[in-house]
């Protein structure tokens, strides 16, 4: 017997999944060639994971969204536009989870908005605080030492990813 709802992620959850991986483009095209190159492919990895379902697809492009902030911190971009484009990945990859989950759950076409709004909401509500938070300590600079700071960045990563999940 087949199942006859259609479970695929939701639409509004890919949309906006999608949405932060062109932002985090945006971004990273102040960076040069590089950061840019890794946020275009990360963003289409996360269009293909969100659009077949597929949650390996969705986490390589979260990794390569990283690694374009990753490259933006190397080029020395400063740390804002670093930190835009990592939260733009982390959230791209939470909404895109959500997404998923629901749509296996509730299937596509389930009334899912609301929920879904507010978790993206939440979502980059988290963000906007841990960003805040660590671009203070990245501004504060460690005595004008870049690996403190960077030490204090991926701290600030790891808090955001246990947070979100």
């Amino acid at each position: 017997m087949s199942d006859p709802v259609a479970r695929a992620p939701t639409r509004l959850g890919a949309t906006l999944a999608v949405l932060a991986g062109v932002l985090g483009v945006a971004v990273a095209a102040v960076g040069g060639l590089y950061p840019v190159t890794a946020a275009i492919a990360g963003t289409a990895a996360l269009a293909a994971g969100v659009r077949r379902g597929r949650r390996r697809d969705l986490a390589v492009g979260a990794v390569l969204l990283a690694l374009a902030a990753v490259l933006l911190g190397a080029f020395d971009a400063g740390p804002l536009p670093a930190l835009a484009v990592a939260a733009a990945a982390l959230f791209a990859w939470d909404v895109g989870e959500n997404a998923l989950s629901l749509g296996e759950q509730l299937g596509v076409e389930a009334r899912t908005r609301d929920a879904e709004l507010v978790h993206a909401a939440a979502s980059a509500g988290v963000l906007a605080l841990a960003g805040a938070a660590v671009y203070g300590v990245a501004l504060g600079g460690f005595g004008g030492r870049p690996v403190g700071a960077l030490v204090a960045l991926l701290v600030g990563a790891l808090v955001l990813a246990w947070t979100l999940r």
